[in-house]
């Protein structure tokens, strides 16, 4: 009689998503759950949006059957709201954590072999909240897609007039509200990039990307990093130097061949200007 092969036991991983609005991210959700599933993983998404249309608020939630530029309009003033009424930027990732949490079987113990995908990040706060829950067990993941697709994408997919949709990208981009939509702030702090399209063509680099991710996590085998990873480093790198406390921002310059031509920084205005 064969033997039954066992699961191999893994930690429990924490996964953020961070993407501007418009970006494809029900397909890389698909991709990303289907790469941990070999690992011996089962995902369960977490949406934030669920827990502010389950709260009472002065916002009404998005109608049945609302269109789409309706539905999200409303999720982003509801998010604002709940933010604002409670003084945190991070309290929508607090429902997530305590919905996680309730799910345990005993105080403290993790739920191995689950990754809880967090679908999405649109604040600063969320991210360091979860960096100081979770540490090495949260992970987030950014998805860069052009601003020219995802127009299309609420246009076409979401069936918005073109005005509609770049309404809502420059809101979700930075709402001035200190507890407003804060993509902007939110993405550069992620742990991986990926370039994602909803293009057939380009999901063959996709998949690529999401194994690379995964392969890294899993120190499956060795990688060294990518010239956009070594640039990104030596930006993050020369960022440092910053006396601009408020917003340290660095930048690199690479050859194509990977040779660094050149690195620079922000620094604190000179009174009086020049």
């Amino acid at each position: 009689m064969a033997k039954r092969r066992e699961k191999r036991v893994r930690p429990e991983l924490i996964l953020g998503l961070v993407a501007a609005i418009g970006t494809p991210i029900d397909l890389f959700t698909e991709m990303l759950s289907e790469g941990l599933s070999k690992r011996n993983y089962d995902t369960d998404l977490i949406r934030l949006s669920y827990f502010v249309k389950a709260i009472r608020l002065e916002t009404q939630p998005p109608a049945e059957g609302a269109n789409e530029y309706e539905r999200l309009d409303r999720l982003i003033k509801l998010g604002n709201e709940l933010r604002e009424k409670s003084g945190r930027g991070d309290v929508l990732v607090r429902f997530a954590a305590a919905n996680i949490n309730a799910r345990r079987s005993g105080r403290n113990a993790a739920i191995n072999n689950t990754a809880f995908i967090l679908r999405q990040l649109k604040h600063p706060h969320e991210v360091q909240l979860l960096r100081e829950i979770y540490g090495e067990r949260f992970h987030l993941i950014g998805l860069y897609c052009s601003r020219d697709e995802r127009e299309n994408n609420l246009h076409v997919h979401g069936k918005m007039k073109p005005e509609q949709a770049r309404e809502l990208i420059e809101r979700d981009q930075y709402e001035p509200p200190k507890f407003g939509q804060k993509f902007r702030d939110t993405f550069h702090r992620a742990d991986f990039f990926i370039p994602f399209s909803q293009e057939k063509k380009m999901e063959a680099r996709e998949r690529k990307q999401i194994e690379r991710f995964l392969s890294l996590l899993f120190d499956e085998e060795l990688l060294t990093p990518t010239i956009d990873e070594y640039g990104m480093f030596m930006a993050f790198a020369a960022a440092l130097r910053s006396a601009q406390r408020s917003r340290q921002v660095g930048a690199s310059i690479l050859s194509t061949r990977g040779e660094v031509l050149s690195v620079g920084t922000n620094e604190v205005p000179k009174f009086g200007g020049g």
